[in-house]
């Protein structure tokens, strides 16, 4: 199995030889077929000089050269078109990253994932030499924005220039790929989520280099080219669907009447306490409106994201489903105290959750391919878990912690607490132990 190296490289004269050096050294020492591929991004310097002298010595070393600057992704793209390689990985002419660390990132993909990635971020990383405090602050920033624009909430670094492909994953990816920027590592993120390629976060030793070429001024770059990505994605411009699709519209048309449901029955509930209650206003225009704006953002920023809207519309359907039972019940047999509550508040919750069991099953996670049983099995436990949760927060709230307020004010306090934190605790089970794919 034949590698491919791919540095890419903007006025790297002075960083290049050494890194060359470390790389071919490294190579012999551990007799690992490859080439390496220079990509000279329209230096203004000698690093094509350079690059040609240690390539006169060393057969394997190839130069890729152009006189306009493409940026470092257009570069890394012109590396991976050219590469012969069964893995291909580019990694920074600066040697932030040992080349040491390309054995487990080979034994990662040789193991089946597509795409390997470095990261700084993630338990085993060390860092040998910490950048400097502003640069950290715009690194973390970067993260922050990425996930929240393109919805990469499963990688905690997205932007370690140290990454390997298998050929034909990298060769799909790169040939979709629009951003030549510094925001292409993000891009190459959503294109192998958007194609289905497997993917791990691997953690590597890394090091700042002062002569880092990026600036303050690249931040700025990179939120418009963050915005370029999720404008691309919408669009289905990388060759996906549109995900203001029709199933998009189905969606938001069940959320529609789920929320109307939910709505209605909570505002006749309201009117038997308030004698103004503007709930037809309210049912016939505010509500729809809101629904439609969250569930739009949601669907535009990430799929979890998404999943987890459509959670809480099932769970607000399902708290009102639960609430309603249990009045019906207590009304119809007059009884409002006493054990037959226990009766009653059981088939209310029972009622809810298996309701809350198909909804989330086949409108929010989308799942199949389990028993129904097993998986009715799983969910009740989770719930019950969660509910255990919900019930030792209420008790530790009110019980030891009375002193930071008190009556109705700080039991619906310490409540809403619970109830927030039991709900991701719900979503979090439901979607990686109940409905995981």
């Amino acid at each position: 199995m034949m590698l491919s190296i791919i540095i890419p490289a903007y006025n790297e004269e002075k960083r290049l030889p050494k890194t060359l050096v470390n790389i071919i050294s490294f190579l012999n020492k551990e007799k690992i077929e490859a080439e390496i591929l220079i990509v000279n991004d329209g230096s203004k310097d000698q690093t094509e000089k350079v690059a040609r002298e240690m390539a006169e010595t060393n057969s394997f070393l190839k130069i890729i050269s152009y006189e306009q600057n493409k940026g470092k992704g257009g570069a890394v793209k012109e590396g991976i078109n050219q590469a012969q390689g069964d893995y291909l990985v580019f990694l920074d002419a600066d040697n932030s990253t040992p080349i040491s660390e390309i054995i487990p990132l080979l034994n990662n993909l040789a193991q089946g994932y597509d795409l390997v990635i470095g990261s700084r971020r993630v338990k085993g990383a060390k860092i040998l030499k910490k950048q400097p405090l502003l640069r950290q602050i715009l690194s973390q920033g970067f993260n922050f924005l990425i996930k929240v624009i393109l919805g990469l909430v499963d990688y905690k670094d997205t932007q370690c220039g140290f990454k390997g492909f298998r050929q034909q994953a990298g060769k799909n990816i790169f040939s979709k790929a629009k951003i030549n920027g510094f925001a292409f590592d993000a891009e190459l993120l959503c294109l192998a989520n958007l194609l289905g390629y497997k993917v791990l976060e691997m953690s590597v030793a890394w090091q700042d280099e002062k002569q880092s070429t990026l600036r303050i001024k690249s931040v700025w770059n990179i939120f418009w080219e963050s915005l370029k990505i999720k404008r691309n994605i919408l669009r289905g411009d990388y060759g996906t669907k549109n995900i203001i699709n029709f199933g998009f519209y189905k969606d938001l048309f069940l959320a529609l009447i789920l929320t109307e449901i939910s709505g209605f029955f909570i505002f006749k509930i309201l009117k038997i306490f308030f004698i103004f209650c503007p709930a037809e206003f309210f049912l016939l225009l505010i509500l729809p409106f809101f629904t439609t704006s969250i569930v739009f953002l949601a669907r535009i920023l990430s799929k979890r994201i998404y999943e987890f809207i459509k959670f809480l519309i099932v769970g607000i359907l399902n708290t009102t489903l639960d609430f309603l039972v249990l009045n019906y019940l207590s009304a119809y047999f007059n009884i409002f105290s006493g054990p037959w509550m226990i009766v009653f508040n059981s088939l209310s919750f029972g009622i809810a959750v298996i309701n809350s069991y198909f909804l989330n099953k086949f409108w929010t996670f989308q799942s199949s391919g389990k028993k129904i049983a097993s998986e009715i099995f799983l969910f009740f436990s989770v719930s019950f878990g969660a509910s255990l949760i919900n019930t030792a927060i209420v008790f530790l709230g009110t019980t030891f912690f009375s002193y930071l307020g008190g009556g109705y004010f700080w039991l619906n306090t310490v409540k809403g607490l619970a109830i927030i934190f039991s709900t991701f605790v719900n979503f979090l089970g439901y979607k990686f132990m109940v409905f995981k794919k």
